[in-house]
Parts: structure tokens; sequence; C-alpha cells
């Protein structure tokens, strides 16, 4: 059962991802309500997915300024 999470995980974490290398097209930092209007999420789950992904150090979040890739999360 846990193949299946880590699968839907790896999926949510490339969707964020992606929508983040998007935005950043248009935007220097991506704010969390631009994100969760792209994802179809909202705006708290964006946060909390942000901040998983700062400890696995792909993306840099600071509160009120949003999320922007760091080197490793563009790769």
């Amino acid at each position: 059962m846990t193949g299946k999470s880590n699968v839907q995980q790896t999926r949510s974490v490339e969707d964020f991802l992606k929508a983040v290398y998007v935005l950043q097209q248009q935007m220097e930092r991506v704010s969390t309500n631009a994100l969760a209007d792209m994802l179809g999420i909202s705006a708290p789950s964006v946060t909390d997915m942000a901040r998983r992904m700062v400890e696995a150090g792909l993306v840099d979040y600071r509160k009120y300024y949003g999320v922007l890739l760091t080197p490793r999360g563009e790769a």
C-alpha cells in the first residue's frame, strides 16, 4: 500500500515544482494564492507542501514573499 502513496506524493511534488516553474516565468517569487489557483488546491495546502519542499531543499519559501525554486528544485 505504501507504494501507491509514494507515487501519489511524487506526482504531487512534480506537479507543484512544474507549477512554480511556469509561474516563475511571470513573477520572480510565486505567491501561494497563484499556486493554489493553478493546482486547484487550498492556499494552506500549498503552504504545507512548500514547507515540506524547503526541508528537501527544492524551494525557498518565505511567508508573505512566496516560493522560489532552488537550483535543486529546477533540476
